[in-house]
């Protein structure tokens, strides 16, 4: 049970955080007006729509099926969590890894606290 209230935990500080990094991403099309922001706006209203329904048929099912409460949330959790994800990936191309080693070298270099140990095992 507490290892449940744990991983349920870090998975909604894991869930906010994509999130907002989702919304930042999107306010960043709008400000600067770049060609695909009106579609975004209109994609934006018309997946929470599809995916709070989802949620909600999700939920249904688990408890027509006899399951407790804690069970239906973790399903109506799914579309949301899904719906999130996928705007994460679309938005947010990967990064190199390499941009982080880069940027510590840098620090090093300007006189940082880092050591040339540390920065080379970002790097790797």
């Amino acid at each position: 049970m507490v290892l449940r209230f744990w991983s349920n935990c870090y998975e909604a500080v894991r869930f906010t955080w994509e999130a907002q990094t989702v919304i930042t991403a999107r306010l960043m099309l709008f400000a600067v007006n770049d060609p695909r922001a009106a579609a975004e706006a209109g994609r934006m209203i018309a997946e929470k729509m599809i995916a709070f329904a989802d949620a909600q048929l999700a939920a249904e099912r688990a408890l027509a099926d006899g399951r407790d409460i804690y069970d239906a949330v973790e399903e109506a959790y799914l579309p949301l969590q899904q719906c999130v994800r996928a705007n994460s990936e679309r938005l947010l191309p990967a990064a190199p890894k390499k941009s982080a080693a880069a940027y510590h070298s840098r620090r090093a270099a300007q006189g940082s606290a880092l050591s040339a140990s540390s920065v080379a095992a970002l790097g790797q």
